[in-house]
């Protein structure tokens, strides 16, 4: 396998933001920065000064967004067939916009507020990318989704999705900084969801107001509605805000977790108690469902019928079901085998009750494995990761074919 070094060039409308921009992409190792244009202006005549090296050229969008539409337009044309062209705008563009400028010929379109780091993660992901010895594109798997539901409120099911999507990390090194997959976790609880408040970050209102003008999300949306914690995390939360569980459609939900497919190697899904239509767009993407629920005659009687209802439409879904609130038992009782066999399927994962640990991985707002990594609960956690990937890696990936520059 062999890196593709890419040589870049800025194009900015005026001095300020534009400035830090290029002294972020200026620190950047593989990428040889040169300065070429002072202002649009100079897009005239570029077929002259656009070497045939130059391959991945930056625009920032001015006020006068029609102008940097004719621009990157004109900039596509001049550009070899692969060449990168990244547009950085405002905060203010609307979808309209940003989709005229993809439209004209723009790779991605990125708000100016990104952080220093995620710039330099995009653009290092657009300038070095692996190719394999033919030099054939390379051809990226699509992310596995894991759909984490629940028998009742109180289960614990979003103790599993928050400390399954932080073991689908793999963490490796003596203090466990290094991780070797990108994961995201998105919370469709979207009325009382608490992934936020697990983690102690700030809820984003992306997904309400996403439902509230009927639009579909694209990549600005995606990178504007995740937060990165320090652990490398991306975390899509549940609104602020109160919104109907009919306040997202199918389309949308889709369009949201395809995206997510796309960034990331595995993306982890809490869904709420309740059924809505949108939940089976979801079904439909899920390679493997966690049904969290535990022993008792009600919560296997609320199991089957879900199990019902995800599958009636869903026959080939995988269904893992994880007792929560009890240890593993030596040898089955009567009333596991029997619930084993009213759900026909074993009861796959075990998880002790161990109301400690999980107290104080909530109050720390961090993950069992950090709060309280000796704890039973984060062990079993811990165990349930490491299934969780064993079946995964043996399913057959779904593989995303790559344009050569994305």
């Amino acid at each position: 396998m062999k890196a593709k070094e890419k040589p870049l060039t800025l194009v900015p409308p005026s001095e300020g933001k534009a400035s830090s921009v290029f002294e972020t992409l200026s620190t950047l190792p593989h990428t040889p920065l040169s300065e070429k244009f002072r202002d649009l202006g100079g897009v005239n005549g570029l077929a002259l000064t656009l070497e045939d090296s130059r391959d991945f050229v930056v625009i920032e969008v001015g006020a006068d967004v029609r102008r940097s539409i004719v621009a990157v337009k004109a900039l596509r044309e001049m550009l070899e067939d692969g060449a990168v062209l990244l547009a950085i705008s405002d905060d203010l563009i609307t979808l309209n916009d940003v989709r005229q400028l993809e439209g004209a010929g723009a790779t991605k379109v990125l708000p100016d507020s990104i952080s220093a780091d995620d710039l330099r993660q995009v653009v290092e992901a657009l300038t070095v990318k692996e190719r394999d010895r033919s030099g054939a594109p390379y051809h990226r798997p699509l992310g596995k989704i894991i759909t984490v539901a629940q028998t009742r409120g109180g289960i614990g099911a979003t103790t599993v999705a928050v400390n399954l999507a932080n073991e689908l990390m793999q963490e490796t090194g003596v203090f466990k900084k290094k991780t070797t997959k990108r994961v995201a976790l998105v919370d469709l609880d979207i009325q009382f969801g608490s992934v936020a408040s697990f983690l102690d970050i700030e809820a984003s209102d992306a997904l309400h107001q996403m439902g509230a003008e009927n639009t579909e999300p694209d990549a600005l949306f995606l990178q504007q509605a995740l937060t990165t914690l320090p652990s490398g995390l991306s975390v899509l939360t549940a609104p602020a805000r109160f919104m109907p569980l009919d306040g997202l459609t199918v389309e949308q939900v889709r369009a949201v977790l395809e995206l997510l497919q796309a960034e990331f190697d595995y993306v982890v899904v809490d869904l709420p108690h309740a059924l809505v239509d949108w939940v089976s767009g979801v079904l439909e993407m899920t390679d493997r469902l966690m049904l969290v629920t535990d022993s008792s005659v009600p919560a296997i009687n609320s199991a089957y019928r879900l199990i019902n209802f995800f599958t009636e439409d869903h026959r080939d879904l995988q269904i893992d079901i994880i007792v929560s609130h009890e240890k593993k038992p030596v040898v089955l009782r009567k009333h596991h085998t029997a619930a084993s066999k009213i759900l026909e399927r074993p009861l796959q994962g075990w998880l002790p009750y161990d109301p400690v640990a999980a107290r104080e991985a909530t109050d720390r707002g961090q993950p069992l494995a950090r709060a309280a990594g000796r704890s039973p609960l984060a062990r079993s956690i811990h165990k349930l990761g490491q299934t969780t990937l064993e079946a995964l890696s043996s399913s057959t990936p779904v593989v995303k074919k790559e344009t050569p520059h994305v």
